[in-house]
């Protein structure tokens, strides 16, 4: 399809620098790759609790949530044993300030260490 003076749509984003790059691809890679690099930085600065024992000494504990990692599977595995996991899901949330419940990998999530 030809636009205005024989200029197609195509040549016409190539001429005002729009090229075939589309919007919205790598927010969520740039911002895995940026949690990345501030845990390995926290860790090496000590910023970032590395103890398996963190609940036991009253802090909270910071993860690096993984591909395929929901709330409710991080709630089973770093919440107490004997606790509801739906609590335990709400403090992750509330912890995190999440509006939904959707992770994504390299995300950091605050583990609060008390109900």
């Amino acid at each position: 399809m030809n636009g205005v003076f024989g200029v197609t749509r195509c040549r016409e984003n190539r001429m005002n620098g729009a090229g075939w790059r589309r919007e919205g691809r790598g927010g969520k890679r740039a911002a895995a790759a940026i949690a990345v690099l501030l845990i390995v930085g926290g860790a090496a600065c000590g910023w970032v609790q590395k103890s398996p024992d963190a609940s036991a000494s009253g802090q909270d504990r910071m993860i690096v949530v993984a591909e395929g990692d929901t709330l409710w599977s991080i709630a089973r595995r770093y919440g107490p044993s004997n606790a509801d996991t739906r609590l335990v899901v709400d403090q992750i949330r509330r912890a995190n300030h999440l509006e939904t419940s959707e992770l994504y990998p390299g995300m950091i999530l605050r583990i609060p260490s008390s109900p």
